[in-house]
Formats: structure tokens, sequence, C-alpha cells
């Protein structure tokens, strides 16, 4: 490792940082699921059921889950708002895979792979010490 970095250097990640950033993708999803339902619901639980009032009320919640988690962990950068993320998001995966055979075919593999791509990203943003 040469050039401008020089002898010794090591990259470091700003953990508050990070913590941000994936609380701001959170954010985003809870403001779309309150106002538009039906985008994150259909690729879970289907059309049929994503377009039902049943299915828009617990979009919606899921929304607001998401919202507030997703606003502790970008105003904060706390590691607690990113462990917190990272357990909501393991437990969307945990019910997506109980149910796995009855979820519509691309969408269950969309939402198990975000669910769990984005519990580990949360898990390791909340074990990631800051740099010195």
């Amino acid at each position: 490792m040469g050039g401008a970095q020089g002898a010794g250097y090591r990259r470091t990640v700003d953990a508050r940082q990070l913590i941000r950033f994936i609380g701001a993708g959170r954010t985003a999803l809870g403001l779309i699921a309150l106002t538009r339902p039906e985008v994150p619901a259909r690729p879970w639980v289907g059309r049929a059921v994503a377009s039902t009032p049943g299915g828009r009320v617990l979009a919606r919640a899921l929304g607001a889950r998401d919202l507030v988690l997703g606003l502790g962990a970008l105003i904060s950068g706390s590691r607690g708002w990113a462990a917190a993320g990272a357990g909501a998001d393991a437990l969307d995966a945990a019910v997506t895979l109980g149910s796995f055979s009855d979820l519509p075919r691309r969408g269950r593999l969309l939402v198990l792979g975000s669910a769990g791509g984005a519990a580990i990203a949360g898990g390791l943003a909340a074990g990631v010490r800051a740099a010195p």
C-alpha cells in the first residue's frame, strides 16, 4: 500500500455516519409505507392482500415503526437505534421464512433478501466502534 495514503494508513468507518445512512433509508421506507402502503406491501404479501383495507393498515403500521426507528437512528446516530432496527429486520426475515411457501414467489425472495441484508447491516453498524 503506498501512494498518498502512506505506510500505516488504516481505513476507518464512522459508525455514526453509517447508522445515520441506514436510518435515512429506513425513514424513507417508513414514509413510503405510510403514504403509499401498497408499494412495500405488494412484494411481501401480493397485490390482492396489499390492496385490501387490512393490508394497507398493516403496511402503514410497519411504516410507522420504520419511520420511528429510522428517525431515531438518523437523529442520534446511536448504536442502540441501529440494534433496534436490526432486530426488527431480523424478525421481518424470520416471519417471512415462516410463511415462505405462501408468499408471492419473487416478492418473498426480495423481502427476505432486503430484511436479512438490513438486519446484517444494522447489526454490524450497531457493533462498529467509533474511530479514535
